[in-house]
C-alpha cells in the first residue's frame, strides 16, 4: 500500500539512486526493468506515426524497458545517435524515447530515428525518439538482438498521469569486490524500506555465463569432433601418400637411378600431398561458407564468413597436410635405387 502510486514509487527510485552512488568505488547507477540475457522482459505492440502498414496488419510487437538515463552508462550500452532521455519525475513525466539499433533499422533504415514518434497501444501518449543506442541481447546470446524501446523509468500512463513499474532491477558500475557491492546496496534497499526484498543479486559476468553455457557446451563438443575429424584426416592423407609410395617404388628408383637426388624425390611426393590437401581445403571452403551460416545465431562478434577465421582454419589444415605428407616423403627420398629395381 504504501507504493501504490507512482508519486512514491518514483520517491524511493531517486533515493536509492542516490544513496547507491554515494558508495565508495561505485562509478555509475541505473535503475530499470530488465537486464540483459535475463527472461525478466516486457514485450507490448508500438505504432510509429510515419511508418506505412496495411490497414489491417497488426502493429510491430516489441520488447520495451524502462529505466534512468544512467542505466545505459551501467551497463555499458553505448549511445550511437542522439541523445539519452531526460529523467523527469513524478509531476514532470518525460515522453522521450530511446531505441535500440535494430529498432530504428527496421522503420528508418538508411535514415534518422531522432525525432520520430512511437506511441504504446492506441491511446497512449506519443513519445518523441532523442537517441539511438547500440543493439543489446536482451532475451538470449543465440538469437539476434532484439528491437527493443527503452522508455524513462518515470513515464506517462494510459491516462495521462505519471506512471512507474513495481518491479525494477539496480544495475551497478564499480571497482571492487562485487560481492561486497551487493550486499551494500541490499542493505541500502533495507534501510529505506526493511520490508522491501531483494533477490537474483548477480554480476554480469555471471548472467554471461549461464546464457553461454549451452553454448559453450555446443562449442566443446563441435571443436572435439572437428580436432578428431582433423587427426583422421591426417592419418587418412599419410596412409594414401605411403601407398602411394610403395606402389612407386620401381619408379623412385629409376628415378635415382637416372640421377635423381633425394631431395628431389621428397619434394615430389610432398607436392602431390599439398595438392590433395589443397583441392580439400578449397572445396571445404566453400562447403563452409554455406554451411556456417546455419550457425549465424551461435556466433558472437565474428561474422560466419570472417576472412581471418577462413584463412587461419585454411593455413592450419596446409601445415597439418604437410606433416602428414613429409614422413612418405622422407620414407621415398630413402629408397635404395638397386632394391627398388630388383623388387617385384
Amino acid at each position: 500500500a504504501k507504493y501504490q502510486s507512482a508519486t512514491a514509487r518514483a520517491a524511493f527510485f531517486t533515493e536509492l539512486e542516490s544513496r547507491v552512488k554515494s558508495l565508495p568505488g561505485v562509478e555509475r547507477v541505473g535503475i530499470g526493468t530488465a537486464l540483459p540475457l535475463t527472461d525478466d522482459q516486457d514485450n507490448s505492440a508500438l505504432f510509429v506515426e510515419d511508418y506505412a502498414r496495411d490497414p489491417n496488419a497488426l502493429p510491430g510487437v516489441h520488447l520495451m524497458s524502462f529505466s534512468t538515463p544512467d542505466y545505459f552508462a551501467a551497463l555499458g550500452i553505448r549511445l550511437v545517435a542522439g541523445r539519452l532521455f531526460s529523467a523527469g519525475d513524478a509531476t514532470r513525466p518525460s515522453k522521450e524515447l530511446v531505441v535500440s539499433r535494430a529498432f530504428a533499422e527496421r522503420y528508418w533504415k538508411g535514415g534518422s530515428a531522432v525525432g520520430k514518434r512511437v506511441r504504446r497501444g492506441i491511446s497512449g501518449a506519443w513519445y518523441t525518439i532523442v537517441g539511438v543506442v547500440d543493439d543489446v541481447h536482451m532475451q538470449g546470446l543465440e538469437i539476434p538482438a532484439e528491437q527493443t524501446a527503452f522508455f524513462p523509468l518515470i513515464s506517462t500512463g494510459d491516462d495521462s498521469s505519471a506512471d512507474a513499474p513495481n518491479n525494477v532491477v539496480v544495475a551497478v558500475r564499480a571497482i571492487g569486490d562485487p560481492g561486497a557491492v551487493i550486499s551494500s546496496v541490499r542493505r541500502i534497499v533495507h534501510a529505506i524500506d526493511p520490508a522491501l526484498p531483494t533477490h537474483h543479486e548477480r554480476t554480469l559476468s555471471t548472467l554471461l555465463a549461464d546464457a553461454s553455457a549451452r553454448v559453450r557446451f555446443l562449442m566443446l563438443m563441435l571443436g572435439a569432433a572437428s580436432g578428431i575429424a582433423l587427426v583422421l584426416g591426417a592419418v587418412g592423407l599419410y596412409g594414401v601418400m605411403a601407398y602411394a609410395v610403395s606402389l612407386r617404388q620401381r619408379e623412385i628408383g629409376v628415378r635415382m637411378a637416372l640421377g635423381a637426388r633425394p631431395a628431389d624425390v621428397s619434394r615430389m611426393v610432398s607436392l602431390q600431398g599439398l595438392t590433395l590437401a589443397g583441392i580439400g581445403v578449397a572445396i571445404g571452403l566453400v562447403s563452409a561458407i554455406a554451411v556456417t551460416r546455419l550457425l549465424r545465431g551461435l556466433l558472437y562478434d565474428v561474422s560466419p564468413t570472417d576472412p581471418l577465421t577462413l584463412i587461419a582454419t585454411s593455413i592450419a589444415l596446409v601445415i597439418v597436410a604437410f606433416v602428414a605428407s613429409w614422413l612418405p616423403a622422407h620414407r621415398a627420398a630413402g629408397v635404395d635405387p638397386a632394391t627398388a629395381l630388383r623388387s617385384d
